[in-house]
């Protein structure tokens, strides 16, 4: 480009040159031989300021040619004359000083057209910078405050203007000292400013994780905070930039995990200290048993003490499984229309033995029509114990509960209220966490795992209820439970009672198979004084090998057996003719839908979860069908 540039230069020295030749001689007339030269400047003049010296030189020489053509042609180079010798080096020396000068007032020009476009440039790069700068400090979701070296705002971001009270003109050329304030998190004294400290120490200032910020109407936050100084080219310090951020929620969620955290370790020693309880007494009960002198009477009074401290380790294992199943999402809920009313009977059924032992008196009220939900009835009677239960534990010895079920316009409403020590109004928002407990001084020996309201609540809420509670310290608590009631066809029957009448249990032949040889054994002792004929083996092999021989009526089977298991013992069994008419149980660790669907793959007809309780056996034997295999006497082949 700057040769062809060049090149242009002396063309436009040629051309112009030419013109000004024909300027002269259009001119010859009126001058004749007077100022030969006389329009040839302009051209070197033209020809330097479009293509610099270079082309004027070129121009003046050009020139020169062209103007001898005017002189006298007749005496010649050497003998012109003087005029026309002082014309001839007046041109020269004209055509040099404008090639000179003008051609330097060229370079002169476009040295200051390429600074001022460096600067123009220079300036939209420093506008766009600072535009860049200004949007994103803008943009950003921490406070952002920008000071002199004098230590007055000069630029304060929307979020410092939230979190600080201040608008963005307002706050400008105020001192910083009065736009951000902080105070210590501990001991509220007012703190340092940031900005200034970071300024005097020549360094930045790091995060001290504890100050509040005050904000204009007082409200105090707090604050993670940055502040380094400027600097300009030398060095120098010329302001400083405060940049700081609400951690609120942060704060909030870490006391959430420590409070998660004390919370799981009071459980844990709470879980330590509710095992411990039970079985002090069970290992002192086996000890006496193991006494050769020990008479029946005292049988008597060490039986029910294991079975009550056997029961509350059932119960506390049963509610960490059950805790774990519903947290996993592995409850299986078996929904129906019923009658909250049956709901209400069977609980206060199970509850009757623990009000009982307290001497609570539980007084009910519910409607004389049907209370219609959809829902499961063993869940919910599970719901319903456990508020009956904890109403128990903590009301002092003969309380009176209430328990009253009602309807409103859409909804069923099941009220659980005792006159008991109330609950804490600090306590209330954390009622129904998991392993949730009230401090030390307000636990009893009844107190537990602080895990049954939170079964209370997911089951609940499983049903699309609600659960809430209400309770002044002191004076007792109320639990509310609200299911969305439904409106269906039903009969006016009335609901079934709190007793159960039950068929007398037939004698039948059963088999009892079990690796472990001194569950088999026990089981089998609690039916043959039942009046059942029984047989107990201790593998699946030896029960097939048993059941032609024993030929019995109900099999009652463990699952998880070495070498050969339930479910293959079972299905082998049902391949034999000796099976296929049997009831087969399975008796199982494991209670889950998919458990059960295995049993009933295997040729299971009932599975029962362990540890069995002998009432649940009871009226499942009672309940068996005329189907099953007929008695038959044992033969030995």
């Amino acid at each position: 480009m700057r040769q062809r540039h060049e090149v242009n230069g002396y063309l436009v020295a040629l051309a112009a040159t030419a013109l000004a030749f024909l300027l002269r001689i259009a001119l010859q007339p009126m001058l004749g031989a007077r100022l030969p030269f006389f329009p040839f400047p302009l051209a070197v003049l033209a020809a330097s300021w479009y293509g610099g010296r270079a082309p004027g030189l070129a121009a003046t020489v050009l020139g020169l040619l062209a103007g001898a053509f005017f002189l006298d042609p007749y005496r010649g180079w050497l003998n012109i004359s003087a005029v026309d010798a002082m014309h001839l080096v007046g041109y020269l020396f004209v055509g040099i000083v404008f090639a000179l000068i003008v051609g330097r007032l060229r370079t002169t020009k476009q040295a200051l057209r390429a600074e001022g476009e460096r600067r123009r440039h220079a300036e939209r790069d420093t506008w766009h910078r600072a535009e860049e700068l200004r949007a994103t400090v803008t943009a950003v979701g921490e406070g952002v405050i920008i000071t002199d070296a004098q230590g007055r705002v000069t630029f304060l971001n929307a979020v410092a203007g939230d979190l600080t009270g201040w608008r963005t003109e307002a706050a400008r050329d105020r001192p910083v000292i009065e736009i951000f304030q902080a105070v210590d998190g501990a001991t509220h004294e007012p703190l340092k400013n940031p900005a200034l400290r970071a300024m005097a120490a020549h360094e930045r200032i790091g995060l001290t994780g504890h100050s509040l910020l005050v904000a204009t109407d007082g409200r105090r936050r707090p604050i993670d905070e940055t502040a380094v100084p400027l600097r300009d080219a030398a060095g120098a310090i010329i302001g400083s930039v405060l940049v700081f951020r609400d951690v609120s929620e942060r704060r909030e969620q870490e006391h959430e995990l420590q409070s998660a955290g004390r919370r799981k370790d009071e459980f844990l020693a709470t879980l330590a200290h509710e095992l411990r309880n039970p079985l002090a007494p069970l290992v002192s009960g086996l000890e006496l048993l193991e006494t050769k002198a020990l008479l029946d009477h005292d049988v008597a009074e060490v039986h029910p003490i294991l079975s009550r401290q056997t029961n509350k380790l059932v119960r506390l294992v049963d509610d960490l499984m059950e805790l774990n199943r519903i947290e996993r999402g592995a409850v299986d809920l078996h929904l129906a229309v019923l009658d909250l009313r049956a709901v209400v009977n069977d609980a206060m059924e199970a509850n009757k033995p623990m009000a009982a032992a307290a001497g609570h008196v539980v007084r009910v009220r519910k409607p004389l029509v049907p209370v219609q939900v959809e829902g499961d009835h063993q869940r919910l009677v599970q719901v319903l114990t456990h508020l009956l239960d904890n109403a128990c534990k903590f009301t002092p010895s003969n309380g009176v509960i209430r328990l009253t079920l009602e309807m409103s316009a859409e909804e069923a409403l099941i009220r659980v209220h005792d006159n008991g020590y109330g609950i804490p109004r600090s306590f209330l928002p954390h009622v129904f966490e998991t392993f949730a407990q009230m401090d030390e001084g307000r636990k009893n020996e009844h107190s537990g795992l602080g895990i049954g309201l939170t079964v209370v609540k997911r089951l609940t809420e499983m049903h699309h209820g609600r659960v809430s509670v209400e309770s002044v310290e002191g004076q007792g608590t109320e639990f509310t439970l609200a299911f969305p009631l439904v409106t269906l066809p039903w009969t006016d029957a009335p609901p079934p009672g709190p007793e159960h009448d039950r068929e007398e249990i037939g004698h039948w032949r059963m088999m009892v198979v079990d690796d472990n040889r001194d569950a088999a054994e026990l089981l089998g002792s609690v039916l043959r004084r039942a009046g059942h004929t029984v047989l107990s083996v201790y593998s699946g092999m030896d029960a097939l090998d048993a059941l032609p021989r024993f030929a019995p009526q109900v099999v009652i089977m463990d699952i998880g057996m070495p070498v050969m298991d339930g479910y293959e013992t079972a299905t082998r069994m049902r391949q034999q003719p000796w099976g296929k008419s049997a009831v087969l149980i399975a008796l199982s660790g494991w209670g889950q839908e998919t458990d059960m669907d295995r049993s009933r793959r295997a040729g299971f007809d009932h599975h029962l979860v362990k540890p069995v309780e002998q009432e649940a056996l009871e009226e499942l034997i009672a309940q068996l069908p005329d189907k099953a295999a007929p008695k038959r006497a044992v033969t030995d082949g």
